[in-house]
């Protein structure tokens, strides 16, 4: 499991705390330009990542 708050996460993307929520309630998705660099970010395989 990682440490990351919604907060850190948002920072280090760029985005907004609202955004990291959303993400992680299913309310929207990363668009096409965050979704590439977040399996750096949350050390996985990007294809883990589309499968969730």
């Amino acid at each position: 499991m990682l440490k990351y708050s919604q907060a850190k996460m948002a920072e280090e993307l760029g985005v907004s705390f609202a955004t990291i929520n959303r993400w992680e309630n299913g309310n929207n998705s990363p668009s096409k330009t965050i979704f590439p660099v977040l399996p750096a970010h949350l050390h996985q395989d990007q294809t883990l990542l589309l499968l969730h």
